[in-house]
């Protein structure tokens, strides 16, 4: 009886720990992708822990840790001076190799022979080599009266 009662502790115990909660139970597409949300557009590269986004209007790349839990995204803004505590991104409609549809935009695949974020992240191409890439890709996804007018000058990269 006493086995038996410690037998049950020990398993009640492990199932409730806090940890299993924040484990990853389906990692996102690794790769890179796109998409258009609100008529602008955003690159988005995913390896296992990281998810980073380059906005080619302000030419900033930010990096997240996330995982998934069910079917929602969960994220923290990397940075020594901020929580890394997860925080609710998205909700995951659908995955596929090609297409990655969330509640509130879509993530399309970059083409694999471009000059990707992930090139761009692992120093493998410069700046100025991955915003003219990402700007042409930007080229061939927006409808040409929707584009907003600001671009950044490639001298100043």
């Amino acid at each position: 009886m006493k086995y038996i009662k410690i037998t049950i502790l020990v398993v009640l115990f492990f199932s409730c720990n806090k940890e299993k909660e924040y484990n990853s139970d389906n990692v996102l597409v690794v790769g890179n992708w796109y998409d258009l949300k609100k008529e602008s557009y955003q690159e988005y590269y995913f390896d296992d822990k990281s998810m980073y986004t380059y906005d080619p209007y302000s030419g900033n790349v930010s990096e997240y840790h996330y995982i998934t839990r069910n079917d929602s995204i969960f994220r923290y803004f990397v940075h020594p001076e901020l929580s890394s505590e997860y925080k609710f991104y998205d909700r995951i409609i659908e995955q596929g190799s090609l297409q990655i549809k969330l509640e509130n935009t879509t993530l399309i695949k970059v083409k694999e022979d471009s000059n990707t974020l992930e090139m761009f992240i692992n120093n493998k191409i410069d700046e100025k080599k991955y915003y003219t890439s990402c700007m042409d890709r930007e080229k061939n996804t927006i409808p040409p009266d929707s584009k907003t007018s600001f671009k950044i000058n490639l001298d100043d990269i």
